[in-house]
């Protein structure tokens, strides 16, 4: 999470949504007793995880899955940074779905 989460900041911005399916885009959901677990997590990566810290916006949203139920789902708005972020597997960026490492000369740029 913390290479996805500064790669985008590396590149541009982003937003990741936690426990909707990617491919069948169902509305999993997060169980309201395992929320701040959840939430924690994510902060301790973007304090702690990320060099320099990421400035993220994390936010809870309520959303009816296929049967109609209200679910909990965690939405992460990523802003593009003015620093180069470095996660704890090096220095990535993203190139469309995926992320790369970014090369010494990239950097130096």
């Amino acid at each position: 999470m913390a290479d996805e989460l500064a790669a985008m900041a590396n590149t541009a911005s982003g937003i990741i949504v936690l426990r909707v399916g990617d491919k069948t885009r169902d509305i999993l959901g997060i169980p309201a007793e395992k929320l701040d677990i959840v939430e924690g997590w994510l902060r301790s990566i973007c304090n702690d995880s990320i060099d320099p810290p990421l400035d993220c916006v994390i936010r809870e949203l309520i959303v009816p899955d296929q049967q109609s139920d209200e679910k909990i789902i965690l939405r992460i708005d990523v802003p593009r940074s003015l620093f180069v972020h470095k996660s704890p597997n090096g220095y990535f960026h993203r190139i469309g779905s995926s992320w790369r490492e970014i090369k010494p000369d990239g950097l130096a740029r």
